[in-house]
């Protein structure tokens, strides 16, 4: 099972978080708990709860060395696309990526949709890590 298949949408920031989580590990090796929660500003639970995810997807391992949960990377590959992107999200990110610097605003009209419909798929899509 992949983390595409496991990826909840309603927990949109699920993917996001892990593939942050994911990234201090590869960067470095053998952190632990505590120090991924201070490091990324995340709260504990949703720590453990992602990287138990992880860990079943073997995507990372920990070692338990004294009282710390030490964790490695054994894949370094996460989706980049959390989930399928199709209608008006297709249209604004293709939109987005076409004109880099256009506005919500230019994206809106350039579409025929409202600011406020832009700017909820721009920022929906940043979370999912479609967009930067």
């Amino acid at each position: 099972m992949s983390l595409e298949n496991t990826f909840q949408p309603s927990y949109k920031n699920g993917i996001a978080t892990r593939k942050r989580i994911l990234e201090l590990i590869v960067a470095q090796p053998g952190i632990h708990l505590r120090a991924i929660v201070d490091e990324l500003g995340i709260r504990h639970g949703s720590a453990q709860y992602n990287l138990e995810r992880m860990k079943r997807e073997k995507i990372v391992e920990y070692k338990t060395e004294g009282q710390y949960r030490r964790y490695y990377a054994l894949r370094e590959d996460l989706p980049q696309q959390a989930y399928p992107i199709k209608g008006t999200a297709l249209r604004v990110a293709e939109a987005a990526r076409s004109n880099p610097k256009a506005t919500k605003t230019d994206i809106a009209n350039l579409l025929g949709v409202s600011w406020q419909v832009a700017h909820y798929h721009i920022k929906t899509l940043k979370h999912a890590g479609v967009l930067q």
